[in-house]
């Protein structure tokens, strides 16, 4: 009974993955060696998002690195430090902005769908701005390099979504594409929303203690609003209809599902009240 639900997504993966991935314009078929290599770039972060902190990469770690923000940033000292929201606010505001731009400008060409991917990114990024200012309760501090360095990938995320699916022809677009990659997105989008409203109201104000959240999917994962945010983002790539964008789904799973992993074992160490599952991003499976 336990490999029941493997072997169903296996089976779909099977029956319907291949002819999925096929909807897509992938890299070669426009034989342009920069995007060859920006390809190339983007599957090489697949396993370095998820690998990073297993093989202990220098830089790259949640502590003393690059990517140390939220519970893991608690008790670091080693760099200038922001207030969080700050830091979260530098982190989306110029992503949110070039998708405005583009949702208002249009990119270089007729076809494609890039102002609508710029729409996408500015009502995601967007949204994660006013809830920074608006939604979250912060209690601690930001290495500064992290505000900047992921500024800079969700900027380059906004801008690549944005570009290639502009560089998609018209007679390869699929309106089945189109209407399921927005339900994926509205979904996406819905449910990040409902988990970081309730995560922000666990705490009373004046509390800094870590709350275990419940409800809304939390008694089967660890973070389901990772998942709901996955789900956005291949809302996202199914819209675009463009690898590269598929790609950059694939390095947000690799990334949010190490992340996912490591927040089990923090609730794990801490010992944190009322945590019940040990799945972190997929109930029963992951």
């Amino acid at each position: 009974m336990m490999l029941l639900p493997y072997l169903l997504v296996l089976w779909l993966v099977c029956a319907y993955g291949f002819r999925w991935v096929a909807t897509f314009t992938w890299p070669w078929e426009r034989g342009i060696p920069l995007e060859m290599c920006l390809a190339l770039v983007l599957v090489a972060c697949i396993p370095i998002a998820g690998l990073a902190n297993r093989l202990k990469l220098p830089l790259l770690g949640r502590r003393d690195g690059f990517l140390t923000f939220s519970k893991f940033s608690i008790g670091c000292d080693f760099s200038v430090q922001l207030p969080s929201e700050t830091g979260f606010l530098i982190m989306y505001a110029p992503a949110a902005v070039w998708g405005a731009l583009v949702m208002v400008a249009g990119t270089y060409s007729e076809e494609g769908r890039g102002q609508l991917l710029g729409f996408m990114m500015f009502v995601h990024f967007g949204k994660r701005c006013i809830e920074c200012k608006f939604v979250h309760k912060y209690s601690g501090m930001m290495p500064v390099q992290t505000s900047v360095l992921m500024c800079f990938l969700n900027l380059c995320v906004s801008v690549i979504s944005c570009y290639y699916a502009s560089r998609v022809l018209n007679d390869h677009i699929s309106s089945k594409m189109l209407i399921g990659g927005l339900l994926m997105f509205f979904l996406g989008i819905s449910g990040t929303a409902v988990h970081h409203v309730l995560l922000a109201n666990l705490r009373q104000p004046g509390e800094s203690k870590y709350k275990r959240p419940e409800g809304a999917g939390f008694e089967y994962v660890t973070a389901p609003h990772y998942s709901c945010e996955l789900i956005m983002w291949y809302g996202v790539a199914n819209v675009s209809q463009h690898s590269m964008v598929l790609l950059v789904a694939l390095v947000m799973t690799s990334y949010l599902a190490e992340r996912a992993s490591a927040q089990t074992y923090w609730h794990k160490v801490n010992k944190i009240d009322g945590f019940k599952t040990n799945k972190h991003l997929v109930p029963f499976m992951y």
